[in-house]
């Protein structure tokens, strides 16, 4: 969206971004019990906020890791620890960097 400039009725030019988050419903195929829609949407959210905390104009998308495991995280700091211990695989558009500022602006 960045790259495209969006033009009003009356010529005015507005230049937008677009930040998204997402989570696979259902998080993890080969246990569909393991996460609820209202849990999977927290972690789509949890997502977007990563986004925008890594610069924006992203995507940042949070994917059950196979085997499931039995639990999803709860808030930002359960989240990183999940994704480093590979309960949780991340697919994004932020380069390294920029992941670890977002995780480090998030707490």
């Amino acid at each position: 969206m960045a790259e495209r400039a969006f033009k009003l009725e009356d010529g005015t030019s507005l230049a937008m971004s677009c930040s998204i988050g997402f989570a696979c419903f259902p998080f993890a195929p080969t246990r569909p019990a393991q996460a609820s829609w209202p849990q999977v949407v927290d972690l789509a959210d949890q997502a977007l906020y990563l986004a925008k905390h890594g610069g924006r104009n992203a995507w940042f998308g949070l994917v059950g890791a196979r085997p499931a495991r039995p639990a999803l995280p709860d808030g930002q700091g359960a989240l990183r620890a999940a994704v480093l211990r590979g309960d949780l695989n991340v697919a994004t558009s932020l380069a390294p960097a920029a992941v670890e500022a977002a995780w480090a602006a998030l707490g």
